[in-house]
C-alpha cells in the first residue's frame, strides 16, 4: 500500500527527508505540496519540485490572500506550468449537515468550455467519477 506524504517543498519539513530514504520512499505514492498565498494574480510561477523526485504531485491545500476566480485560475496554472503537478484539488465546502444529493461535471477540454455532464448521485456523501484525460474537471453540489 502507498501513502500520500507530505510536502516536499516550501516549509514542508518531511518531503526531502522521505525522498531521501530509500525504505520510506518506497510506500510513497504521491506526494501533496501546498499553496499558502505564494501564487496570487500576476504571479504565474511555482517552486519547482526537488530533482530526485519520481512521485506524483498532487496540490492538496492552499490558502489564496483571496478567492476570486482569475486567483484561483493562476494558482492552477501555476502549480501545473511550473510547480511540477499533475492533480489540484479544491474542497466543497458543505455548511452543518446539508450534504448534496447530486454533483454535477462541468468539463473544460480542448473542445468543450465547462460542458454540464450528467449528474453523479452521492451515497453517504461520496461519489465516484472518471475523468477525461487532459481535461478540467469541477463538480458543483447542491443541497
Amino acid at each position: 500500500m502507498k501513502v500520500l506524504a507530505a510536502e516536499p517543498g516550501g516549509g514542508g519539513a518531511f518531503g526531502p527527508a522521505i525522498l531521501a530514504d530509500s525504505a520510506a520512499n518506497s510506500y510513497v505514492g504521491p506526494i501533496a505540496t501546498h499553496d499558502y498565498g505564494t501564487t496570487s494574480v500576476g504571479t504565474y510561477a511555482r517552486p519547482a519540485p526537488p530533482a530526485n523526485n519520481t512521485h506524483p504531485i498532487w496540490e492538496t491545500e492552499c490558502t489564496p490572500k483571496d478567492t476570486g476566480p482569475i486567483t484561483i485560475a493562476t494558482m492552477v496554472y501555476a502549480a501545473f506550468t511550473t510547480g511540477g503537478v499533475n492533480a489540484w484539488h479544491y474542497s466543497f465546502f458543505v455548511a452543518g449537515t446539508a450534504w448534496p444529493a447530486s454533483v454535477t461535471p462541468y468539463v473544460t477540454t480542448t473542445t468543450s468550455k465547462l460542458a454540464a455532464g450528467t449528474p453523479i448521485t452521492l451515497t453517504a456523501a461520496r461519489f465516484t467519477a472518471s475523468l477525461d484525460a487532459q481535461s478540467v474537471t469541477t463538480f458543483v453540489g447542491k443541497p
